[in-house]
């Protein structure tokens, strides 16, 4: 059976390992074609709404813009697999949430599909190579409806100051009353004092392409186990 020709929520069916017509690769290709769905709602539909709700798709029901009947068959095909279209993109989006895949990985994931998908032709950026892709990541993540990058973390530093660089300003901001009493203090202990500096550092997601290839495959295997319950 070609499952490429199946509707998805009937290949949908067939991926449950519980279906009498059951087979493996029904698992895979559903999770495949979900991913595309879900990676062309997020860079093509999002951003230009194929004209389904539109301001004015058809003037009337039966009728063209302007209130004639001029190519009307061609419209209302249009307006009609619009809204399919965003109901499968819709039908899509829900299964994908319920999936619970991390975001590390799903963002892996929908970036592969990105790169398979027919308009990812050679003049885009989703034609660009895994490695590309990973170090301007946060381009590719915000293309894709991502607020962020995952993985930005936060860490302590921590520092010493030693003896012979003290000053007011290590010990600063206490009392000024209190300030040569702490410095003495600290050179009668003869030892570096400790400061701790809370920064931002920006983790890779991805250290390379093929970091990023290893996530995409994690989110599969774990959609496809999902798909066959």
């Amino acid at each position: 059976m070609d499952y490429q020709k199946v509707g998805i929520w009937k290949l949908r069916e067939l991926a449950r390992q519980s279906h009498e017509q059951h087979d493996p690769d029904a698992a895979r290709v559903f999770v495949t074609r979900i991913l595309d769905i879900e990676a062309e709602r997020r860079t093509v539909h999002i951003h230009q709404n194929l004209g389904w709700h539109s301001a004015n798709p058809l003037a009337s029901i039966g009728e063209g813009p302007g209130s004639t009947a001029i190519a009307r068959e061609p419209l209302a095909t249009m307006y009609d697999r619009g809204i399919y279209t965003h109901e499968q993109h819709e039908l899509a989006r829900k299964w994908i949430e319920a999936a619970k895949v991390p975001p590390r990985q799903l963002l892996a994931a929908l970036i592969h599909a990105a790169k398979l998908h027919p308009r990812a032709v050679s003049n885009t950026p989703w034609a660009k190579s895994y490695d590309h892709i990973a170090e301007h990541l946060d381009w590719y993540s915000k293309a894709l409806g991502f607020a962020a990058v995952p993985n930005q973390k936060a860490r302590v530093v921590v520092r010493e100051v030693q003896p012979k660089h003290r000053n007011s300003m290590h010990v600063w901001p206490m009392p000024e009353d209190r300030v040569n009493a702490e410095l003495a203090r600290l050179e009668a202990a003869g030892k570096a004092r400790t400061i701790e500096e809370h920064q931002v550092e920006l983790i890779p997601v991805y250290k390379d392409g093929e970091a990023l290839r290893q996530a995409g495959k994690f989110a599969r295997v774990a959609m496809i186990a999902l798909a066959k319950i």
